[in-house]
């Protein structure tokens, strides 16, 4: 057997599709569902120490309480909510942008990216884990009306 050039199919060929792989729009969702996820495993809320608390404590760890406890985003009700509209965000890049489908899908994943956006300014404190959902929420619907085409221009064809 002799060494034969391997064909290469035009169709799959990588260097030849038009386009970037990943487009602006499906970066900033994919961020943007990443750090919703990431954010419950930070800091929410803090919670003040209960007297009766304190009381079971035995005295010398008294001093050692600190006054407040912090709580995560998995600790709160909101984390299967904001969990879910992240993953939908996600998976909604798996569909692509027909005319057939097109409102429908747009509906869906900006309603999701939008309570991806609201969960975290319904809960607001100054906490690393708000301030991290509320850049993913952002994220996360700059991706989805970006995707599909709500709310922005139609881009000009380059003259050349």
């Amino acid at each position: 057997m002799e060494n034969q050039p391997v064909k290469q199919d035009s169709e799959n060929s990588i260097a030849e599709r038009p386009g970037p792989v990943l487009a602006r729009a499906d970066i900033a969702t994919l961020v943007g569902m990443v750090l919703c996820i990431a954010s419950l495993f930070l800091i929410w809320k803090r919670e003040p120490v209960s007297q009766t608390m304190l009381a079971a404590l035995p005295a010398t760890l008294v001093v050692r309480v600190p006054p407040t406890l912090p709580v995560s985003g998995f600790e709160l009700p909101i984390h299967w909510p904001l969990t879910f509209c992240a993953a939908l965000c996600g998976a909604g890049l798996l569909v692509a942008p027909r005319s057939s489908n097109r409102s429908r899908w747009a509906a869906l994943l900006v309603t999701s990216a939008a309570v991806c956006l609201l969960l975290p300014l319904l809960r607001f404190a100054v906490q690393p884990g708000v301030f991290t959902a509320l850049l993913g929420g952002a994220l996360t619907l700059y991706g989805a009306l970006e995707r599909w085409g709500i709310g922005v221009a139609p881009a000009k064809p380059e003259a050349t």
